[in-house]
């Protein structure tokens, strides 16, 4: 059958006396859930189907007997965006009923028309707690102040859903005036992360108030503003961040402690030093400059300067590891006594990632730097140490041979026996002291006649430390006497034994 086609104003027409005819029908008999469909509406719908067969169709289909159809036009709705559907739906909100009115406001919510603020309003105090869940998204899309005060009253509700549908739209409002009610909300386990999520969004504006919150009463709020302002990476936030490292709750230093680290600012770092002579701030201070890393050493080198300061940086610095060593490296050269005794325990500390480096640095033209070297393997007693120290025996100068000694007496190694032997001989009186005491360490049978022979030794001193190492080795009490132990090991020397 071949299809009529109807002039333009004639379509026009009838399209307006098919919507007028719905009009005249649910006026005279009602719709489910809505008898007040107005002629005033009709005369919209009228001109709306006029110039958009789709927005119309939809909202035809609002007055459909059938729930699902309407349910569905409300979804075609909100998807349209178009602000002619807004009284259409208030008018759903407002006297309708169930899950239609909770549509409804979704959709007021995607259209964002001012229009829809007041029924939303209203729609938060309705006794369908559904409904005011959507409404609160819907203003939230809105983004109007004018909602701000209505959602402020209803964030302390009891329903913790709506409350953090509330959170959300406050933060998406952005308005300063809800600031001191987020940061009240923190402390509520029901909305806390969304009242957080809120006040990173208003962003600047509510840094102050993060701040003073800082020394609130509850510590769910100074942690909870510590980790926002991380968010923010706010540098305002520095000092009272570190302020809080000495907070008697641990939650609150640790949130500041991590705060902190997060912002990852160098002018932390001063403040973090000097607070490590609180007490009560040293612990978390000093995980704080340990994750700031390289951020931290230089200004922490500094700090060991300071008597009272320099047990703590040289903690830090040791947990910071193989990275502080070419840093302490450049200060040793000062030759600082009291320093440099503090960068061997560093070394010491970080231990055998650093035997290469130490290894390394025994060819240094500073004789200052290749005893602390020598020094520092010494205390790490890696074997890869033991060769390079034989050879420093012959080092010009007398401290590097001094603690090389000391060192291939710690390692025990027996082939270093030869070498310390010959440096029984050295003109240093303290070389040949610390040649005695390295002999005495090493557990082989072949020390006991250099040992003897160091009783010889011009130095009471050498001859003192030869004597207890003796003792030590083989129990007899024999004290300076040459010849007496000379006699005794004719007579033992085959039962010298570790």
């Amino acid at each position: 059958m071949k299809r009529l086609k109807l002039p333009t104003t004639m379509r026009f027409v009838c399209a307006v006396i098919v919507s007028l005819a719905v009009c005249l029908i649910y006026n005279t008999q009602g719709t489910a859930g809505n008898d007040r469909f107005s002629l005033e509406s009709c005369d919209s719908l009228a001109a709306i189907q006029a110039s958009d067969s789709n927005l119309g169709h939809a909202i035809r289909s609002l007055h459909s007997p059938d729930q699902a159809t309407r349910m569905h036009a409300i979804d075609v709705l909100a998807e349209l965006k178009d602000p002619r559907a807004v009284p259409f739906l208030i008018n759903i909100i407002e006297y309708d009923q169930g899950e239609l009115r909770c549509k409804a406001a979704f959709a007021l919510g995607e259209i964002r028309d001012p229009r829809g603020i007041d029924p939303l309003i209203r729609a938060l105090n309705d006794d369908y707690w559904v409904l005011q869940d959507d409404a609160a998204l819907a203003l939230g899309k809105i983004k109007s102040k004018r909602a701000v005060p209505a959602l402020i009253q209803k964030i302390t509700d009891i329903d913790p859903s709506l409350k953090r549908e509330i959170a959300w739209a406050l933060g998406e409002i952005k308005d300063p005036s809800s600031i001191d009610t987020l940061i009240n909300a923190l402390a509520d386990p029901d909305v806390h992360n969304e009242a957080a999520l809120a006040l990173i969004k208003i962003g600047e504006p509510s840094v102050d108030y993060l701040i003073e919150a800082l020394h609130h009463r509850e510590n769910n709020i100074k942690t909870w503003s510590s980790q926002i302002l991380a968010k923010m990476g706010t540098r305002k936030s520095i000092s009272p961040l570190v302020g809080l490292l000495s907070d008697k709750d641990e939650n609150v230093q640790r949130a500041a402690s991590q705060a902190l680290i997060k912002i990852q600012d160098p002018s932390s770092v001063a403040l973090l030093i000097e607070s490590l002579r609180n007490k009560n701030a040293l612990k978390y201070s000093a995980d704080t400059l340990i994750a700031l890393d390289m951020i931290a050493v230089r200004q922490l080198i500094t700090a060991m300067r300071d008597e009272e300061l320099r047990n703590s940086a040289s903690f830090v610095l040791a947990k910071i590891g193989v990275k502080t060593f070419d840093p302490l490296l450049a200060v040793i050269p000062e030759d600082n006594s009291a320093l440099n005794s503090s960068i061997v325990k560093i070394y010491a500390t970080v231990g055998t990632p650093l035997v290469p480096r130490l290894l390394a640095q025994l060819q240094n033209d500073n004789p200052v730097v290749r005893a602390r070297m020598v020094e520092a393997l010494g205390i790490i007693k890696d074997a890869r140490a033991v060769e390079p120290l034989m050879e420093l025996m012959t080092d010009p100068d007398h401290r590097v041979r001094a603690y090389s000694a000391q060192a291939l007496g710690a390692l025990g190694d027996p082939r270093a026996i030869p070498v310390l032997k010959r440096s029984l001989n050295d003109e240093y009186w303290a070389i040949r002291y610390k040649a005695a005491y390295a002999l005495g360490q090493i557990k082989d049978p072949a020390v006991v006649q250099p040992l003897i022979t160091a009783l010889k030794d011009f130095d009471l001193r050498v001859q003192d430390e030869a004597s207890w190492r003796l003792s030590q080795i083989t129990g007899e009490r024999l004290g300076r006497d040459y010849e007496a132990w000379k006699s005794w090991l004719q007579t033992n020397n085959q039962r010298v034994e570790y």
